[in-house]
Formats: C-alpha cells, sequence, structure tokens
C-alpha cells in the first residue's frame, strides 16, 4: 500500500504569497478483499507527506466499533509535532479513474502528534458492497485531497467554534482503558434452536457509569448501580448484541438510521 507519485503543477504567472493550492495523494489498498472486515479492524499506512508536513490514513475495512452495519471508515492523522488547520476529502476512483465516491471537503484543525484531535474522518465513509464493485483488479483506490487553511478572519461576535462534544463521546464507546462495566449482550437460546444459538460467544461492550446513569434509562442506571467486581461482566440475555450495539451508540450521542 504505497501513495502514487505526485503529478507536477504548472503555474502561469506568478502566484500570489498567500496562495495555497490543492493536494492530491493517491492511495492503493491492494487485495481489499482479503482484508479483515471484522468491526474496529484498521489498516495503518505508513507516513507519506503532503503540504509540507507528514500524515498516515487509516482504513476500517469493516467499519469502526460505531459505524454502521456494512460500512468502512476512513480517517486521516496529523503526524507532526505542530497543529495544522486543513481543508480535506476522501474520494474513490474506479479503474478508468472516475470519481465513484467523493466525501464533501471540511475545514478541521488536526492537533499534534499523539494528542486526541490528531484524527480526523469519517466512520461510515462508504458502503462495503461499493467498494467491491469498483475495484482496480482487486485493488482500493482512494484519493486524499488535502489544503492548507488559513483561520477564518471573523469578529469575536460571528465565531462560532466547532463542539467536538458528540465526537469525543462516541470515541469513548468501547473504551475498554477508561470503562468502568462490561455488559456480556446475547439471547438466551430457545428449545427450537438451544443447540445452535450456545454456541455462540456473548459479545462484550465496555462502558461508563457517568454516562449511563445520566442517559435517561432506569434499567442501565440500575446495573451500575448493583455492579460489583468493575472487570465482571454484567449479562444481559433478553436483547441481541447488534440491538444493544445501537442502543450504546446511541446514548453516547450517534445518530441513529431509519433502517438499522
Amino acid at each position: 500500500m504505497n501513495a502514487s507519485p505526485t503529478a507536477a503543477s504548472v503555474h502561469v504567472g506568478t502566484p500570489p504569497p498567500d496562495f495555497n493550492g490543492w493536494t492530491t495523494t493517491k492511495v492503493y489498498f491492494h487485495g481489499f478483499a482479503n482484508l479483515s472486515a471484522v468491526r474496529g479492524a484498521r489498516v495503518t499506512l505508513p507516513e507519506f507527506m503532503a503540504v509540507g508536513k507528514p500524515w498516515c490514513l487509516m482504513l476500517y475495512p469493516g467499519g469502526r466499533n460505531h459505524s454502521r452495519e456494512g460500512w468502512v471508515g476512513i480517517f486521516l492523522r496529523n503526524r507532526s509535532n505542530e497543529s495544522i488547520t486543513l481543508r480535506y476529502g476522501f474520494s474513490i476512483k474506479d479503474g478508468d479513474d472516475d470519481q465513484i465516491v467523493r466525501s464533501k471537503n471540511q475545514v478541521y484543525s488536526f492537533g499534534p502528534r499523539g494528542s486526541q484531535s490528531c484524527s480526523r474522518g469519517r466512520p461510515d465513509f462508504v458502503e462495503r458492497s461499493t467498494i467491491m464493485d469498483v475495484l482496480v483488479n482487486g485493488t482500493l483506490v482512494v484519493e486524499v485531497h488535502m489544503k492548507l487553511q488559513q483561520p477564518a478572519k471573523l469578529s469575536p461576535p460571528q465565531f462560532i467554534p466547532e463542539n467536538p462534544f458528540n465526537e469525543n463521546m462516541l470515541q469513548m464507546l468501547n473504551d475498554e482503558d477508561s470503562a468502568d462495566v462490561v455488559f456480556a449482550v446475547g439471547k438466551q437460546p430457545s428449545k427450537n434452536n438451544a443447540e445452535k444459538v450456545a454456541k455462540i460467544a456473548p459479545v462484550k461492550f465496555h462502558a461508563h457509569c457517568l454516562i449511563l446513569n445520566n442517559a435517561g434509562s432506569a434499567i442501565l442506571a440500575e446495573f451500575c448501580d448493583s455492579k460489583g467486581d468493575p472487570s465482571t461482566p454484567i449479562e444481559i440475555t433478553d436483547v441481541s448484541p447488534e440491538v444493544f450495539r445501537h442502543l450504546l451508540y446511541y446514548i453516547y450521542g450517534g445518530k441513529i438510521p431509519m433502517m438499522i
């Protein structure tokens, strides 16, 4: 998986001192169909240079933990030691170099390497089925569009900063290091399919009592009040793991699609 060579740019006339053009980096994910489609599994590229800074791209072939079922996630991470304000977007190309999918370009201030705000992207970038139809000899071709952005010169009353609360909350979902309650979710086997269902292990979800206690759910709050050892999973046997995953996603500030 390597970035393609950067095409040369041609300037007619003398560009102004503050001119910043777009930089396009083409990335090839060879053998995409063989990459793990397990939710949360990611592929991280080596560093590449763009707009004079080091970056890396992270692909989630099966989506992140809070991605929609069957969707692929993609994120751009700042690998430099300074904050960078950038306008960026992603697109997917087919074998004829035609653009099949493109995200809306957006402006974001990437924090320095290692900070919580050093990466930005889309957990629901494109459906995996769409990607499988446009692979180029088994290779996924992604273009990363980047342009350095100067902070907007707005008067203080007009400036409305982006609130990262929802995204920060979703980052905490299923975070084993900070979680203080664990749920083991799986429906009890019925009499007709007891042997088949019994072989399926419950799915574990890591959560935070502070969030659950303020989510308006008396049942989840009661689980937190009655839990013993935080490392011992609380068993839930009357709901499917997929439904419980969407419930936690909603509690942590995510938006649930109309059809799940």
